[in-house]
């Protein structure tokens, strides 16, 4: 259900325990993930239609260690796709949040596949750039 407030005085008659803001895959996920472990939760977006930055990249997710790299016979792993990361980025994100995001990439995409009926295959007709070996997901 949308509502558009305006000129309201800040005054609200509810009280939801988890706000997301933002509803790219990211906001979309971290609600999904509150409300799997009994959360109240109210996800606000400021466009009309939802987007973020995995809507610019054609809705590919990049995941090491999936079952899906596992049956396609990649070798991928954390240290590797921390690697590409921090190569790509010349070393400017924050290293532990790079390690951390890679270290539960692949158990997010199962987690969605097992518990929410999202359906991934791995992309392997090109390899995306800056990745050095094959771990951009698709919904099918």
């Amino acid at each position: 259900m949308n509502h558009v407030i305006r000129g309201c005085d800040g005054q609200f008659d509810i009280s939801i325990p988890v706000v997301v803001i933002g509803a790219g895959a990211a906001g979309l996920i971290a609600g999904l993930a509150a409300h799997d472990n009994g959360a109240q939760v109210l996800i606000l977006e400021r466009d009309a239609n939802p987007s973020g930055s995995t809507a610019l990249s054609s809705g590919l997710i990049p995941a090491c260690n999936t079952r899906w790299q596992i049956a396609s016979k990649v070798i991928d792993n954390v240290e590797i796709f921390s690697q590409d990361i921090k190569r790509k980025n010349k070393g400017q994100a924050d290293e532990r949040l790079v390690d951390r995001s890679c270290l539960v990439s692949g158990e997010v995409l199962h987690w969605l596949a097992d518990n929410h009926r999202q359906n991934f295959d791995l992309i392997e007709g090109f390899l995306y750039p800056g990745h050095s070996v094959h771990r951009m997901h698709c919904l099918t």
